[in-house]
């Protein structure tokens, strides 16, 4: 039998509606805020994506991917201490977890797709040219329509990062029977990292292969 990922017991959220429209504004105020001092990625798949066609350097990328895991983790750590037990408890830990009844490769492929077209409007909008002022809005909107799309999926997390943090911080400060009854806390994880990354890789490709206004290798 394929393993199913599993959700925390039903009735503990107000829907993927919200979490859209929060994420998605959200990371609009920060492209625009921070996005003319350090590019505001906040996600490590991005930083792939704008390290594979040649943006930054591995090493600034590697750095980058460093701070957004830390970062993770100190977000993590807040949601925590503004919370009572039974309210982080209710939510997992923030934990990343696919729809019951989904399994780990629709999850996987759900991680990869979202995480493609957040990557490539980041490309197009945001690095391709600096002269675009409606790129954070591109970029907010793009990750409204897909938590709308694959909230319900996988959780659309399209960021290792986001994942990260909650999972490390629920190890610590949830019981050991919450995370066994969260059947994916840890067991089908990995899709939350190699999908993403998978998705900024492919994005990358295209957008040298297609789209790139300088380097196109298709001319």
């Amino acid at each position: 039998m394929l393993a199913q990922c599993k959700p925390p017991a039903s009735g503990i959220h107000d829907g993927v509606l919200h979490a859209a429209i929060t994420h998605g504004v959200a990371i609009f105020v920060l492209a625009a805020t921070f996005g003319g001092v350090s590019g505001a990625h906040v996600n490590p798949a991005v930083t792939i994506g704008i390290a594979t066609v040649g943006r930054i350097s591995p090493i600034h990328a590697i750095s980058y991917i460093g701070s957004q895991l830390l970062g993770s983790i100190f977000g993590a750590l807040l949601v925590r201490i503004s919370l009572s037990d039974e309210q982080y408890s209710i939510i997992g830990g923030g934990a990343t977890l696919c729809a019951h009844g989904t399994s780990w490769y629709t999850g996987f492929t759900a991680e990869i797709v979202t995480t493609y077209i957040l990557v490539q409007t980041v490309l197009l909008t945001a690095v391709d040219t600096d002269k675009n002022v409606l790129a954070p809005l591109a970029i907010g909107f793009s990750l409204i329509i897909e938590i709308m799309a694959a909230g319900a999926i996988s959780g659309a997390s399209m960021n290792p990062a986001r994942s990260f943090g909650p999972n490390i911080l629920g190890q610590i400060f949830l019981s050991h029977d919450r995370i066994n009854k969260l059947y994916m806390f840890w067991n089908f994880h990995w899709i939350y990292y190699l999908g993403p990354s998978i998705g900024a890789f492919i994005a990358g490709g295209v957008y040298r292969i297609f789209f790139a206004r300088d380097y196109r290798l298709l001319a």
